[in-house]
């Protein structure tokens, strides 16, 4: 028994000093906090070539370039990358 009560003491302490440990970072990090934001967004700017059709108009942000429904290749794309304000 002498053994188990001598280990549940250390986990005790275990958890005492990770619980003061995890409170001084929580301090810590709510002091210091830093929130930091750019002027502008990034954006960027994409247009494909497909299959029989050519060159596609750029579009931007995750909108769809290319076409639907006709199985067409995607054979090329020309990728712009808008850093202004970042």
């Amino acid at each position: 028994m002498v053994a188990k009560e001598k280990e549940e003491k250390l986990v005790k302490k275990c958890i005492q000093k990770l619980t003061v440990f995890l409170l001084a970072l929580i301090t810590i990090g709510s002091v210091f906090s830093v929130t930091a934001t750019a002027e502008a967004l990034p954006s960027v700017s994409y247009c494909t070539h497909v299959q029989n059709e050519g060159w596609q108009n750029y579009v931007s942000n995750g909108t769809i370039s290319g076409t639907e429904g006709k199985s067409y290749r995607l054979e090329g794309i020309k990728i712009k990358l808008d850093t202004q304000g970042v």
